[in-house]
């Protein structure tokens, strides 16, 4: 697959919005899922001195 210098995205077509049918109870209220994202050290670090920071 080549990538192509420009994507026109009005051709996009989107193939669900919201939530998947399956993230829901029973009665049809949003389920939390949990998720699991690993980070670079590096970025670990800017946010553990962004929130050291005055007015955070």
């Amino acid at each position: 697959m080549i990538m192509r210098e420009e994507y026109d995205l009005k051709k996009l077509k989107v193939k669900r919005r919201g939530l998947l049918p399956k993230l829901k109870d029973e009665k049809g209220k949003p389920v939390k899922v949990r998720i699991m994202i690993s980070l670079d050290q590096d970025i670990v670090e800017y946010f553990k001195q962004s929130a050291d920071g005055v007015g955070s």
